[in-house]
């Protein structure tokens, strides 16, 4: 049994047991530049920044499973699908917003006598997705999905 569903990308849900996370970072890059004045102190412009990251870490043991919903995080970065980043932790429910997968990693350990891998420790790299798609609508519908 996998455990209660503690959080969702998209379809893929992260829970308790199985395919789950131990590390959620979340990091906002705003962007100022500094313009010289003569006979005074430089001003600063704001430029607009480079947007909203997250990265999801965690490990994944094969007696407990999880590998199938990496391989779809994977399948949904290499086909450009931006996937809503929901908690189930809030009331009704925490939407962090709409990202895209730029980046994951994987490290595998503890190899088998078949020569494959009993842990798989991961991190996902997401950027917030600034495109046309509603909020509310992609985090009800994962919601949903979820129940």
């Amino acid at each position: 049994m996998a455990g209660p569903v503690v959080m969702s990308l998209g379809f893929f849900q992260f829970t308790a047991r199985g395919f789950s996370f131990d590390g959620r970072c979340r990091d906002q890059d705003t962007s100022w530049v500094s313009t010289p004045v003569a006979g005074g102190f430089d001003r600063l412009q704001w430029t607009g920044g480079r947007g909203r990251t997250e990265t999801i870490s965690g490990a994944l043991f094969d007696e407990f499973g999880g590998d199938w919903s990496l391989e779809g995080i994977k399948l949904a970065a290499k086909q450009g699908q931006p996937l809503t980043l929901v908690s189930l932790g809030g009331a009704p429910f925490n939407a962090f917003g709409i990202f895209v997968v730029e980046r994951i990693s994987e490290d595998h350990g503890f190899i088998d006598q078949n020569g494959r891998p009993m842990k798989n420790a991961y991190t996902i790299d997401l950027r917030g997705y600034e495109g046309e798609m509603n909020l509310m609508s992609a985090a009800v519908g994962t919601v949903l999905q979820l129940l």
